[in-house]
């Protein structure tokens, strides 16, 4: 190996291609495709944010099939997941077995299915509120909390809680102060 391969290799980086392409999109790609094929064809999800993502995925789905109306409560969830993950013989190591990353997946597993169909009922009723009162700042704040419940579950934490509880508040008041 040369000197400037050790370098990059020091950096963090195994291949050339790897040093020069770490920012493109197009590299990002093929990180993400190798991912899973390594995980399709060796069903090995662990430190891959898109293979994990797809395996707390298919363990939500399972749970949601298994507690279709009541779901298991906002208590269980945590046991629900790891009790999934030994029944589905996952080969997550443990520190990776986490939740859903899916907001929506998440009220699943907590709620069930109406859980789930009332959450989608309240977020496109703030919707159609936003188009009627013409409202597009609130509309576009919308957007990005929905487009952030289909990778992270935004509302499971304190500071996702207060975000869109806060920025909720404060653009449906200024929707109000317009009448």
């Amino acid at each position: 190996m040369s000197k400037q391969d050790v370098q990059l290799i020091e950096k963090g980086y195994p291949t050339p291609e790897a040093a020069e392409g770490r920012r493109s999109i197009q590299y990002r790609f093929k990180e993400l495709a190798s991912e899973y094929r390594n995980y399709h064809f060796n069903n090995d999800a662990n430190g891959h944010s898109l293979a994990q993502r797809l395996e707390y995925w298919k363990a939500s789905r399972k749970i949601i099939q298994k507690y279709p109306l009541t779901g298991v409560g906002t208590g269980d969830v945590p046991n629900a997941f790891q009790d999934m993950y030994d029944e589905m013989n996952s080969n997550l190591a443990k520190e990776w077995r986490l939740r859903a990353h899916n907001q929506y997946l998440s009220f699943g597993v907590a709620f069930g299915w109406p859980g789930i169909l009332f959450f989608i009922f309240v977020l496109l009723f703030s919707v159609r509120h936003a188009f009627q009162h013409q409202n597009y700042i609130y509309l576009a704040f919308l957007i990005i909390a929905l487009g952030s419940f289909f990778n992270e579950d935004t509302l499971e934490t304190q500071a996702g809680v207060t975000f869109f509880a806060f920025l909720n508040s404060v653009f449906l008041w200024m929707d109000s102060k317009k009448i």
